[in-house]
């Protein structure tokens, strides 16, 4: 009984004991950010930077354009509301939607919904039957409602693939990008104004970038995964039909 307690006292001290290095063999355990866990976290919390860039960067532009286009206070509240009533309804849809159907195609589904309405708002412009601001509160709605439907599916992601150690910290890194896009939707404008770009120009290429590219690159990105992915089970089940030779 004395040589079982000796020989078990050194595993349990070892158990117990708080690791404070990380070694070859410790990459991956559970106290610690694995690279798939920070390469999760930097994709997701990008979008949130994003997110932020778009529903505050409104601000700055109704300003500039209020210099440009006769602007009541209706009109102001319209287009800075519409992304946020937007924004609610996404979170309902897209939220219950994933449930059903999967997380990956709804993410792609809202990128393309927050590309197109930044798009739309970018080349808003004034006609005869709709004002600018009609036109840009019908973008900004199309924009807020995708949006809305990354920010349950971001932050279920962002805790799912994060350790029972780290993640809280994971989910305040993620949240925390929100303060980045607003300080980068300021500091767009900004620097366009300081390079001494048009009013016209300064919100028009504000409403999209840097939000837009990056939505860009990042549908363009799960599109091509998806395709290879679709690619090989077609290879995969084709060689099920072929027969043994």
């Amino acid at each position: 009984a004395t040589a079982v307690q000796v020989a078990a006292a050194p595993r349990d001290e070892a158990a117990a004991s708080p690791v404070s290095t990380i070694g070859d063999g410790e990459k991956d355990s559970p106290g610690y950010f694995n690279r798939k866990m920070v390469g999760k976290i930097v994709v997701v919390g990008t979008g949130f930077m994003c997110d932020a860039y778009d529903l505050f960067v409104i601000n700055n532009v109704l300003n500039i354009m209020g210099h440009l286009y006769h602007q009541t206070t209706g009109d102001k509240s319209m287009v800075s509301s519409t992304a946020l009533w937007g924004a609610v309804g996404g979170q309902l849809f897209f939220g219950t939607l994933a449930d059903y159907i999967g997380r990956r195609g709804i993410f792609v589904s809202t990128m393309i919904l927050i590309i197109v309405g930044a798009v739309g708002s970018c080349l808003s412009f004034p006609t005869e039957s709709f004002s600018v601001y009609q036109q840009l509160a019908f973008w900004r709605f199309i924009l807020g409602f995708g949006v809305g439907g990354e920010y349950p599916l971001a932050a279920s992601v962002a805790a799912e693939n994060s350790t029972p150690q780290a993640r809280g910290k994971a989910m305040a890194a993620v949240f925390s990008m929100q303060g980045v896009g607003q300080l980068l939707a300021t500091g767009i404008v900004n620097i366009f104004l300081a390079a001494g770009a048009s009013d016209e120009l300064t919100w028009s290429v504000s409403l999209y970038s840097p939000a837009g590219a990056v939505r860009c690159a990042e549908c363009c990105a799960k599109v091509f995964m998806f395709t290879c992915k679709l690619f090989r089970l077609i290879s995969d089940a084709s060689t099920l039909w072929i027969p043994p030779s």
